[in-house]
């Protein structure tokens, strides 16, 4: 089986996958990016002004920094309204 998330960029992905190997792509609702929640539609200034404690993820999800010990996104910090990284994978390694 070929799974994949409904976000359109997953799906065109998937479908390409899924004929080079002759597999219908199946979307999974849990299989979606992390919930921002009221984040969501925010631009990056707005972010970084707003909520500075999340500039790591802002850093190394849009401008290619990579990670470090000191400079990460802790996977416990939750976006408002939204998910953290372990909520997100209690969702999404289920599906």
């Amino acid at each position: 089986a070929l799974y994949c998330s409904p976000i359109l960029r997953a799906r065109q992905s998937a479908d390409l996958i899924g004929e080079a190997v002759g597999l219908a792509p199946v979307e999974l609702k849990d299989l979606h990016e992390i919930n921002i929640g009221s984040m969501e539609g925010a631009t990056l200034e707005m972010l970084d002004n707003s909520h500075a404690h999340f500039r790591p993820w802002i850093e190394c999800s849009f401008f290619g920094r990579f990670p470090s010990a000191e400079f990460h996104h802790p996977a416990d910090l939750r976006f408002p309204d939204g998910e953290d990284v372990y909520a997100m994978a209690a969702r999404a390694v289920p599906a």
